[in-house]
């Protein structure tokens, strides 16, 4: 347990859960999360923190905010380790370092961003500019491209090591919650909620074109995100159950199998008030849930391997296929059906 006062606004953990950082009225807290104890005086030099983040490889914290300049931090310590600061004096609405730790970009209230070298602390390329303030940004896998959205809710794809837009604006509907890339970084799919509704697109993430037709119904998004393999959306509502989309029918089916899967597993559910509440009556579930086992999809296949015989050698239909004539791995699926 963190002994200090309660947290709210921005958090972030480190990678393997060693350290968490926290922000609470614009002052940011490292703590070691196996102590329970504060990590030196905190990640503070000045203005107010508006964003934390831990560099993939947990060994550098990044702070941003009113000051204009981004901090690095190691969370071992809580030492100061440098700053990434391109002239401006703007605020600072995101950082964010790319997966291979190499680079970093910060998102900035006067209408850009900027991309620098981890190392050197220096800008890559010329700044991104948009019209308004960059409030949010992503990495592709790759590390080589980076997708904005701006406070007039347009999103954009550049390239990272020249600052060159790579696609023309894209304009997702208003008020866009979300902009992620899909795994290959080929596309990007944009989460808007116009009028009390959802409304997914998706886009070529090379010219900015839409892919196909909108996705839409009644609710409140609050994120999304692809599956491993791009083919499928995860979607997060407001009091309302996840859903699972096919992106090549535009259909939602599987996130039932696997809720019923959750329930009978955990012995809890979620109402439509998106409160957790205990199962009181089970058999009813797991009547569907082995009647839902005989489809196909992805959630069937799930169900399957999680009540196949663990002599079996059957592969979680979630990890990658195994090369054709490759001999399983020895004590490969003891690991597995052990973490069931």
């Amino acid at each position: 347990r963190l002994r200090g006062p309660p947290s709210s606004g921005h958090q972030a953990l480190s990678r393997g859960g060693g350290h968490v950082v926290t922000v609470q009225g614009g002052v940011a807290t490292l703590w070691d999360t196996a102590s329970g104890r504060r990590v030196g005086p905190g990640p503070n030099l000045s203005g107010v923190v508006r964003t934390v983040r831990f560099a993939p490889d947990g060994h550098l914290l990044l702070t941003a905010g009113t000051g204009g300049v981004a901090h690095l931090w190691d969370p071992a310590s809580g030492r100061h380790q440098g700053d990434l600061a391109d002239g401006e004096e703007w605020s600072l609405n995101c950082v964010e370092p790319s997966p291979n730790d190499r680079r970093v970009v910060i998102c900035s209230q006067g209408g850009y961003a900027q991309v620098f070298d981890a190392a050197s602390r220096q800008p890559l390329g010329e700044p991104m500019r948009t019209e308004v303030a960059v409030t949010q940004a992503e990495w592709s896998a790759d590390n080589e491209r980076v997708l904005t959205i701006s406070s007039d809710c347009t999103v954009q794809v550049w390239d990272a090591a020249s600052g060159a837009a790579v696609s023309e604006r894209i304009y997702p509907g208003f008020p866009c919650r979300r902009a992620h890339f899909s795994p290959d970084g080929q596309r990007v799919v944009t989460g808007s909620a116009p009028e009390g509704k959802v409304l997914i697109r998706l886009w070529e993430a090379g010219s900015g074109s839409q892919i196909g037709h909108d996705l839409s119904f009644q609710g409140n998004l609050t994120d999304l995100t692809f599956s491993p393999d791009g083919q499928r959306l995860l979607l997060i509502q407001e009091q309302a159950r996840p859903s699972l989309w096919d992106m090549a029918t535009g259909k939602s089916g599987d996130a039932e199998l696997l809720t019923l899967m959750a329930e009978v597993a955990g012995g809890n559910e979620v109402n439509e008030q998106g409160h957790v509440l205990a199962v009181t009556e089970l058999s009813g579930r797991w009547d569907r849930l082995l009647h839902g086992i005989t489809g196909q999809g992805v959630g069937a296949a799930v169900a399957k391997w999680l009540v196949a015989d663990p002599r079996s050698e059957m592969v979680s239909p979630l990890s990658s296929p195994r090369p054709k004539g490759s001999t399983p791995v020895p004590g490969a699926t003891a690991t597995a059906t052990s973490n069931r």
